[in-house]
């Protein structure tokens, strides 16, 4: 998976995200670097709140 939306921090809205770096619960944000690649997972399944495009 790659984030192509620049490195814009991404809160997780309810859930749990996992990737080879961590686990991230619910009322995290994260940040992944322009282009980044990672492996993300979800045990239960995940809600992340990401914007695409300009205002």
């Amino acid at each position: 998976m790659s984030f192509d939306g620049g490195d814009a921090p991404r809160p997780i809205l309810e859930g749990e995200f996992a990737d080879e770096h961590g686990r991230y619960p619910e009322g995290t944000w994260i940040r992944s670097p322009h282009m980044s690649q990672h492996t993300p997972f979800s045990d239960a399944g995940c809600l992340i709140y990401v914007r695409v495009g300009g205002l």
